[in-house]
């Protein structure tokens, strides 16, 4: 944004290629176990996302450009300049959804174990890589158009668990439109509920996002 990057190709492709380094550096920051374990995926994502948070920081401080309102806007999550010429870049989603739902299967043997699932002929490791791969496409596809709206894929894909079940072949489906549905429900309220103007819809997600994630939380403790 501070180089004047247009939406596509530009802020796009940065965006991809920036979360596929982060990506790699993560991976190989576990490379040596045998496995790829969910700890270790996320000590190494809680320490790549403060790295990154300072260097954009750093950037921000040393900017005096008349960008910075609309980056500290994207940072935390805006769709105010959202429109239909920002379609064709959110249509390279749907061919990442068919292939998370076309894992299902695997990803439902998985619920039973590593070690079960590798008995059943599920390849864990290449599994996992495959949908990190993935989602990377698809978060650095959505966060250049959006900014960092959180607690949508932290927070939905919890709840519908605990109301639809685990099979993951109704999960997936019910995610992508749940987690749409929850985000425009977000938008319509950071539209309105300001006296004037709008707020970014981030704010309202980590809002209603931040309490229910502590509540799920709670209750995963106190269930056996």
């Amino acid at each position: 944004m501070l180089l004047g990057f247009s939406p596509f190709p530009g802020m796009a492709l940065a965006a991809f290629a920036g979360s596929l380094l982060i990506l790699v550096l993560v991976v190989g920051l576990i490379s040596g176990n045998t496995t790829i374990g969910r700890d270790s995926l996320l000590l190494g994502g809680v320490m790549m996302n403060a790295f990154c948070g300072a260097i954009i920081m750093f950037l921000i401080s040393i900017t005096q450009t008349s960008e910075v309102h609309q980056i500290l806007f994207w940072l935390m999550g805006d769709l105010s300049m959202s429109g239909l010429d920002r379609l064709p870049v959110l249509l390279a989603l749907l061919p990442c959804f068919a292939v998370v739902f076309a894992l299902a299967r695997p990803l439902n043997l998985l619920l039973a174990g590593r070690e079960s699932a590798a008995s059943l002929g599920v390849n864990v490791r290449r599994l996992t890589m495959l949908l990190l791969l993935v989602t990377t496409c698809m978060v650095s596809l959505v966060v250049c158009q959006s900014g960092l709206i959180g607690f949508v894929g932290l927070v939905i894909p919890h709840v519908l668990r605990l109301l639809l079940g685990p099979d993951h072949r109704l999960l997936v489906p019910a995610c992508i439109l749940g987690g749409a549905s929850y985000l425009i429900l977000c938008d319509l309220l950071a539209r309105t509920l300001p006296a004037s103007g709008e707020m970014p819809v981030g704010i309202v997600t980590a809002l209603i996002g931040a309490p229910l994630f502590i509540a799920l939380l709670w209750r995963s403790r106190r269930c056996p």
